[in-house]
């Protein structure tokens, strides 16, 4: 329930009411259908109506987690709980009839994270009923496979900026001046390879970071960017010092007064990820956005690891407002 004042209530009826939806094809318009159940996107009220409507979407069991950003939703199943999946997408559909929704299985994903270094192979569960199984899944446009790591990511990263690179010296071709090209680089290749780079860098292997680091040489070379652009490591420094700072800064945990009681946690370095997110934990409630249930991705883990791509999502979430 709500606390709210009359008047906003019923700012909020008016707002919401009276929308109606109709189709153009070649030359023919339907007839007009009022509309009794959405999210107005771009509406200012929007972002909050998420919040709202999905507060009430948890896990019917407290060992599983329900990790909701944007327009995705993660359930979250440990080894131990693996015989809870399907109750738990039962539990989701329910929620969604009671909402006016309905889980789309077609779109939803399972992947299965296991531990490729033991040496006897894992028996893994059954299929879940409609619901496809992968090997990779985008988290919030992060690439990770059911090892945990980021290859297929930064490969994808990297064949995007190899494009980017392609229409810069087409820009520079038709008369571009040397700053404007740096900026664009800067804008558009280099925000390519730093997105939410706080979270998936310490998941890659030195030759991956080495494949990046080469790429921006080559920029260097090719004069597409500065001779002073900082080194990949330097620039992952630079990201992960401002995302500490500004939790620090912005979030409730400054507020409580956590890290000025905790000297040990105030010499923290922003290198050290474990810290880091043990810190993001804290603010989990703060700094994710609340969806309308639209899809689901099924996350099941083998091995205990569901700490660790738990804590990799809420990174990626958090890393957003300094990426957009």
């Amino acid at each position: 329930m709500l606390h709210v004042l009359d008047n906003v209530y019923n700012w909020f009826v008016d707002f919401f009411a009276g929308h109606s939806h109709c189709t153009n094809f070649k030359g023919e318009q339907s007839d007009f259908q009022q509309i009794t159940a959405s999210i107005i996107q771009g509406s200012g009220l929007g972002p909050a109506r998420y919040v709202v409507n999905a507060a009430d979407l948890i896990p019917k069991y407290n060992s599983n987690a329900l990790i909701k950003y944007a327009d995705d939703t993660y359930l979250v199943v440990p080894a131990g709980s693996i015989s809870t999946r399907q109750d738990e997408l039962h539990n989701i559909e329910q929620w969604s009839l009671a909402n006016n929704l309905k889980l789309n299985r077609t779109k939803s994903l399972e992947i299965i994270f296991v531990n490729n270094r033991r040496k006897h192979s894992t028996q893994l569960p059954a299929e879940l009923t409609d619901i496809k199984r992968v090997d990779s899944i985008n988290i919030l446009g992060v690439t990770v496979t059911n090892t945990l790591t980021v290859n297929e990511h930064v490969d994808r990263v990297l064949s995007n900026c190899a494009q980017s690179v392609f229409a810069l010296r087409t820009l520079r071709a038709h008369g571009l001046n040397r700053e404007c090209l740096h900026n664009v680089f800067n804008a558009v290749i280099l925000a390519k390879l730093t997105y939410a780079v706080s979270a998936w860098i310490c998941f890659t292997y030195a030759a991956e970071r080495e494949r990046i680091e080469a790429f921006i040489r080559r920029c260097k070379r090719s004069e597409l960017c500065s001779a002073k652009t900082k080194t990949f490591a330097e620039i992952c420094e630079v990201y992960d010092s401002k995302l500490f700072s500004n939790i620090i800064i912005i979030h409730v945990i400054y507020s409580t007064n956590y890290f000025r009681q905790s000297p040990q946690l105030q010499k923290t370095t922003t290198s050290d990820h474990a810290n880091i997110i043990d810190c993001f934990q804290n603010v989990l409630h703060v700094s994710l956005m609340l969806i309308l249930f639209t899809e689901i991705f099924t996350v099941t883990f083998i091995n205990d690891c569901a700490v660790t791509i738990y804590n990799f999502i809420v990174e990626v979430a958090v890393c957003q407002p300094l990426i957009l």
